[in-house]
């Protein structure tokens, strides 16, 4: 029999315990999520409260998907992601992620380059470790790793450049496969503006003459300024009803500290638009106007020019100018909106034909984001000359940053199943993360009510003006079925097809992509219509060749 004495038995407590203590710091042993005492390693399907809100997201870069994970910690954790093929027995991966500015802040990991890894189409497990003091957990999915799934390569469009004119710097078509007629001789045009000099832009008119032959039939002048300034052509319509077509013209004279909305319209149904026949101004110290629009929103046989102009860090108006006349109009409406405590700058707009399909129109503007929380707000007409808020949503994303407004268009509907849809593209922010792209569309989903669903990602945006750019509605791959076609800064045009498989612009890698052209340098608009008439969509839009931008122009 062996015996202890008593000095025995106090060394033997103290060995067991130096024992107990080397085991539980090394974690071999501890305590379960339940609080139970566990001997042997941590298993794998314990779920640490402090990891959490993990989400992934497809991202596009020129021709391929990528995967941005996101996950959160709550406590000032490093945290990593390793990841693998799927079911392989490879060595996993190590995605270090970028590191927490404060307790319960993001970590991403983005697997879309060489630093961190690019996978290559197919599936891939992954699990999350996080390292608080010199406790080290792991995190799963219910005893199996996370998966993700890398989507295939995209392939190129099957679209043929057929002309370009060099040294335009703006396109504007219909947003429909009629285009414009502007003197009524059954042949269709297109405008390109060229930036002349630091003082004067040109307006071009572009007409079809033959299949792929373009020519230009006119051009005007309009005032412009510095650098950095401009004229951007807003709308095209017959706000008076004389049957003489115009142009709404939204620009910023510094050198005269204005800004201003101009009309020119058709000096007879035969000709151009060249003829200044409306113009107000606003001080620019004051007032910047940012965009402009032509509609009859209150539905009274009158139509008004709708103004958006914005002063940053203090007001935001929209005002309404109604036609009382032959190029004639009285203001209405006028309505002075905030966006967050910053009072943030307005940075998209658009009128809406019935959204909701209750006999009311609509405007949407959205704004914020560079410092307080951006949103968008559906604005409904209420009757003459009236209007009130309607919707009201944050631009946010799932993890948390700001998605700053950049471009909105009400698309009609565009899956025909009733319901109509608009789209925004944003600039994110914050969150301790660079800027990436995001497109979101918005379906109607009852009376004053939408349904957010998220498009694309892609980027990083290296565009200070940032976001998506323009989108249209067309048959690109002509298969009867409309496309929704749009240019991402610097990189790709980009073309999203509804499949019954998939459904309508699924987000998560639903995304149908139909084609892909790799642009050097592109605008951020794009038109598309079939000026020729020869049955096959053009495509125009603006690209890069060295240092010159130059409009092109593809067809399907």
């Amino acid at each position: 029999m062996i015996q202890f004495g008593k000095g025995g038995v106090h060394y033997l407590a103290i060995v067991l315990g130096l024992l107990f203590f080397v085991l539980l710091v090394s974690g071999f042993i501890g305590f379960d999520n339940s609080g139970e005492l566990r001997f042997g390693p941590p298993s794998i399907t314990a779920r640490p409260p402090f990891i959490g809100e993990i989400e992934s997201t497809d991202y596009l870069v020129g021709n391929f998907f990528g995967k941005i994970i996101f996950w959160k910690t709550f406590s000032d954790a490093e945290s990593h992601l390793f990841w693998r093929e799927a079911g392989s027995s490879d060595e996993f991966n190590d995605c270090e992620s970028t590191p927490p500015r404060y307790p319960g802040t993001l970590h991403t990991c983005p697997l879309i380059n060489e630093i961190n890894g690019r996978p290559s189409p197919g599936t891939y497990e992954f699990y999350i470790e996080a390292k608080d003091i010199n406790k080290k957990y792991l995190e799963d999915n219910n005893s199996n790793y996370y998966q993700f799934e890398v989507l295939g390569n995209l392939s190129e469009a099957g679209i043929t450049k057929i002309a370009d004119f060099p040294n335009n710097q703006f396109i504007y078509s219909d947003y429909s496969s009629d285009g414009f007629d502007f003197d009524n001789d059954n042949n269709r045009e297109f405008i390109l503006k060229e930036n002349v000099n630091v003082n004067l832009a040109r307006f071009h008119f572009y007409e079809a003459q033959g299949d792929n032959i373009f020519a230009p039939v006119a051009s005007f002048d309009v005032p412009v300024s510095a650098a950095g300034y401009y004229a951007k052509l807003s709308d095209i319509d017959d706000s008076d009803g004389d049957s003489l077509k115009e142009l709404l013209i939204t620009g910023v004279i510094p050198s005269q500290m204005i800004s201003y909305h101009k009309i020119y319209e058709s000096t007879s149904e035969s000709s151009y638009p060249s003829q200044l026949s409306w113009e107000i101004s606003y001080p620019s110290g004051q007032d910047y106007a940012l965009d402009g629009a032509i509609d009859d929103l209150d539905n009274d046989g009158k139509k008004e020019v709708i103004s958006v102009r914005s002063l940053h860090g203090s007001d935001n108006f929209v005002t309404i100018y109604e036609n009382t006349g032959d190029n004639s109009y009285q203001e209405v409406y006028e309505e002075n909106f905030r966006f967050n405590q910053y009072n943030e700058q307005i940075g998209a707009f658009d009128t809406c034909n019935d959204l909701d399909n209750d006999g009311k129109k609509e405007f949407i503007i959205a704004g914020g984001g560079l410092y307080g929380e951006p949103d968008l707000r559906v604005i409904e007409n209420t009757g003459d000359n009236s209007y009130q808020e309607v919707y009201r949503t944050p631009l946010v994303e799932k993890s948390g940053q700001f998605a700053v407004p950049k471009f909105l268009k009400c698309l009609g509907d565009v899956d025909n199943d009733g319901k109509k849809e608009f789209i925004i593209g944003a600039l994110t922010s914050g969150g301790g993360i660079w800027g990436y792209d995001v497109y979101y569309i918005f379906e109607a989903n009852g009376d004053n009510s939408f349904t957010r669903e998220d498009l694309i990602r892609g980027g990083p945006s290296n565009n200070n003006f940032g976001g998506l750019g323009d989108v249209v509605i067309s048959d690109l791959n002509n298969d009867e079925s409309d496309d929704l076609n749009s240019i991402q800064y610097g990189t790709y045009l980009y073309s999203f097809e509804k499949t019954k498989e998939k459904g309508y612009f699924s987000s998560f890698g639903h995304n149908i992509f139909t084609g892909g052209l790799p642009i050097g340098g592109l605008s951020g608009s794009i038109a598309s219509a079939d000026h020729d008439k020869d049955g096959k969509d053009e495509f125009l839009f603006g690209e890069f060749v060295g240092d010159n931008e130059r409009i092109v122009i593809y067809e399907s």
